[in-house]
């Protein structure tokens, strides 16, 4: 079984997307690291699709 899933709007709307990838890259690419502003304050819906193999 395959499953791929995706967050909707996972990083903070009020942010320009430019300065949100310039930090994801200063970080080394592993969001855990990102700072909590970068976040999306309200809730963010979680996308799954399976698939059988």
């Amino acid at each position: 079984m395959k499953v791929n899933f995706y967050l909707d709007k996972p990083y903070n709307p009020e942010i320009v997307p430019e300065k949100v990838k310039r930090e994801l890259s200063k970080v080394g690419g592993k969001k855990k690291n990102l700072p909590e502003k970068f976040w999306n304050p309200s809730p963010t819906a979680l996308y799954l699709f399976f698939s059988p193999d």
